[in-house]
Order: structure tokens, then C-alpha cells, then sequence
């Protein structure tokens, strides 16, 4: 073993901070059992940085069918009229903090010769430089943990803005709050679903049958064409990736077979590869390619609804938002400890806002069994 070497706990997180350029990079690390980070991929694409909090809400205007002047046919001496316009409907959504704290003990530094000395107060000497061979040696030796850290608050977000599983009413809005399955009931953004058909996306339910196809194709499309719709006015091009489970594949796959193999084959044909994730089924709906989300298989067993075995989204991520406030996306930071305790803290907190501007420019598919 290499000579021992005494650090203080200020130099220990002055190395935890120094090497974050080595290992912050959480899609890189083998780990055997996590599983792709395809949804939290695609919502990332549209993050917006920073973006002011005003009392903890982001507002998005969003200009309605009402907004508009009419026009006045007049001759010669008729009063020319003036309309008022009014200046449109403000969606407000709320930040939300988020916290991944994990604790490193001293103990294990030193069975491996990384002397700490106990926590005491901070002073002026706190966050000073120590050597580059210390630092490495020290690194060395918490890679793995800090590797970790990084993958588990990733996985865990990606978990969140999928489905709130705990209800929590604190808990980031999720696209099940977007996406839903009850598309006119309850509020978004503080306004009814109901009274606003912006607010309100697709829902399709279809029975998985042999034979069912036709059925299945007619569904989808009216759903895909309904989103396309009212997409217009704003933001992207339609929807532009379907997320999908494992099940609802299959399922597709097996009803398109079961109903022509000629139909079937043109589903496979033209496909082109998308960097959402890998594209393993090489299937497409109406052009849009099926990318398999294995978060969703997950959410199954840890909700206890099999019904995400079933299902898929059509997703316009030009129409997602999620946005961080100043300086609060993945701030680190090190919390001063217990006095004479042999435990260092490391702190990655966040303050975001997860939202659509139109939600109905987004659908959500299930089948029934």
C-alpha cells in the first residue's frame, strides 16, 4: 500500500469538485442493470436554460380563436369602428425543486490509506487547491460512488417526468399530466381541459385482435391526424417520435401480420435511424419511428398498472418545455457536516418547470388487452 495520505474534509470535497469534469458524464458508465434514458433524451432536446421564476411559476402566453379583429365593410361617410383585442390566455406552471444527496464515509478512504481528519468548522482555507497526484489518487478511489451518483439522479428524473408514481401534488408535472388518458378532465396550466381544446390531447383505445389492423390503422391515423391538426399555429412540424413499451410493439407487430403481410412490410419500409435511442423495432407509424422506451416496461411493476405494458405516445417535443432557472440546473454543492463526524455530503439539486405548450399536438394509444 502507498504511504498514507492526511486530508482534511475540506480537501475532500475540494476533490469532489475537481474531478466532476472526469466523470460528469452519467450516459457513459457500464452498469449492468440501468436501462435507456429514451424519454429523458427526448424532452432534453427541448431544454431552455435559464428561464426566470416569477413567485415560483413560469407563464407561456398563448394566443386563442378569440384574439382576433373583424373586419368592417364601410363607404364614404360610415364611422370607421375600433375593436378591442384582448392579449390572449396565460398558462402558469409551477417550479419544482428537486434534491439527490448521497453521503461518503471516511472509512473505506482509509482502509485504502486516504487519512481524513474529523469534520470540524470551515475556515478561510477552505476549497484551496491540493496537488494533482492527491487529487487522482483520491478519485481513483471514489469514481465508481460519484459515477453512480450521476446515473441513479438521471434514471430517477427520467422516472419522474414519466409518471408521478408516489401522487405527490409537489412532484414535476409528467407526461401522464400532459398525455393523458382523461384528456378533458382537470386542469393545466390553472385552466379546464374541458372549456379549451388545445389543452385537451388524443386519446385512442383499441382491441388487439387477430384480423384487426384495418381498425387499428383507421384509429391511429385519426388520432396522428387529429394531433397534426390542431398543432398548427404553433410550434414543429407534427408529431416527430412514438415512445413505446415493449408490449405495445408486440402487439402492434402481431396485429399487422395477422392482417396482411403486404401491410405489414410497408409498415418496415423507409425507415431511417433517430438518435432518441436504438430503434430496435425498425417499425414506423404513419412515417414516425417506434422507438422502444424501457422506462415504460419498468413503470408497470413499479406503479402496478399493467396498462403501460400496452402503451404507446406520439410525441411533438417541439411542444415540450423544460426549463431550469438560473444557475439551479444540476447545482453541486457540499453542505457542512456534523462536527467531528467521518462523513462527507455532496448535494445535486435542481429548480425546473416541465411543460407543453399544446398538448394536443401530442397522443396517447393503448391497447385493451
Amino acid at each position: 500500500m502507498s504511504s498514507e495520505l492526511y486530508l482534511s474534509p475540506e480537501d475532500f470535497a475540494e476533490v469532489l469538485g475537481k474531478v466532476r469534469a472526469f466523470y460528469d458524464n452519467p450516459m457513459k458508465p457500464s452498469v449492468p442493470d440501468r436501462y435507456q434514458l429514451v424519454y429523458l433524451s427526448a424532452i432534453m432536446k427541448a431544454k431552455r436554460s435559464p428561464m426566470p421564476f416569477i413567485n415560483n411559476e413560469v407563464r407561456h402566453l398563448v394566443k386563442v380563436l378569440e384574439d382576433q379583429l373583424d373586419l368592417q365593410v364601410w363607404t364614404y361617410k360610415d364611422r370607421l369602428q375600433f375593436q378591442d383585442l384582448r392579449e390572449g390566455m396565460e398558462l402558469a406552471f409551477d417550479g419544482v425543486q428537486l434534491h439527490a444527496g448521497v453521503e461518503f464515509w471516511h472509512q473505506p478512504l482509509k482502509d485504502q490509506g486516504l487519512i481524513i481528519t474529523p469534520n470540524a468548522s470551515r475556515n478561510a482555507n477552505f476549497a484551496r487547491d491540493i496537488s494533482e497526484a492527491s487529487a487522482l489518487r483520491l478519485y481513483h478511489a471514489v469514481k465508481e460512488k460519484i459515477e453512480s451518483v450521476y446515473d441513479q439522479r438521471m434514471v430517477r428524473m427520467e422516472e419522474k417526468l414519466l409518471h408521478n408514481i408516489s401522487a405527490d401534488p409537489n412532484e414535476p408535472v409528467a407526461l401522464t399530466d400532459i398525455v393523458s388518458k382523461t384528456p378533458s378532465v382537470g386542469t393545466y396550466g390553472n385552466k379546464e381541459r374541458a372549456a379549451y381544446t388545445f389543452l385537451q390531447n388524443q386519446y385512442v383505445l383499441s382491441t388487439a385482435a387477430t384480423g384487426a389492423f384495418p381498425t387499428l390503422e383507421r384509429d391511429l391515423t385519426r388520432g396522428i391526424r387529429a394531433a397534426n391538426l390542431y398543432n398548427r399555429g404553433f410550434k414543429g412540424l407534427g408529431i416527430n417520435v412514438w415512445l413505446a413499451s415493449g408490449g405495445w410493439i408486440d402487439r402492434y407487430i402481431d396485429t399487422a401480420k395477422d392482417s396482411s403481410t403486404f401491410r405489414y412490410q410497408a409498415e418496415l419500409s423507409g425507415i431511417r435511424a433517430i438518435d432518441l435511442g436504438i430503434p430496435d423495432t425498425a417499425i414506423s407509424v404513419h412515417g414516425v419511428p417506434v422507438v422502444h422506451c424501457p422506462a415504460m416496461d419498468l413503470m408497470a411493476s413499479l406503479t402496478g398498472d399493467t396498462s403501460w405494458l400496452r402503451r404507446g405516445y406520439g410525441l411533438n417535443t417541439a411542444s415540450m418545455n423544460l426549463v431550469f432557472a438560473p444557475g439551479e440546473e444540476k447545482e453541486v454543492s457540499f453542505p457542512a457536516d456534523p462536527f467531528d463526524q467521518r462523513v462527507t455530503y455532496m448535494s445535486l439539486d435542481d429548480r425546473l418547470a416541465f411543460y407543453c405548450t399544446n398538448p394536443s399536438a401530442n397522443i396517447v394509444h393503448e391497447f385493451s388487452e
